[in-house]
């Protein structure tokens, strides 16, 4: 009698999961919502950099405005992060306003 044919293997259903569970481990929900360091530092450093764009672009005429009168800049620390804007005519460097 010849042997029998080998027939392809069927998996259940059942076995297919286990199978899924040794190549992944499975995430609680405290870790799928836990925040590395790292990642938080880099959430902050973009965010502080698009404050600073949003700064930039919201003094942006009148940046322009005191560079062409040749007035000095100078940007100051604001709210929430954003930054100011300081304009200085340097020709008033040595007058001081009568007290």
């Amino acid at each position: 009698m010849p042997p029998p044919a080998a027939l392809p293997l069927r998996t259940s259903p059942s076995c297919a999961s286990s199978q899924r569970d040794e190549r992944t481990t499975p995430m609680t929900p405290s870790q799928a919502l836990s925040h590395s360091p790292a990642r938080s530092a880099s959430l902050a450093e973009r965010l502080g950099a698009a404050l600073t764009r949003l700064s930039d672009r919201a003094h942006a005429a009148a940046d322009d405005r005191a560079r062409a009168r040749g007035w000095a800049d100078t940007t100051v620390p604001g709210l929430l992060g954003l930054h100011g804007r300081a304009y200085r005519d340097p020709s008033t460097r040595g007058r001081r306003s009568p007290a």
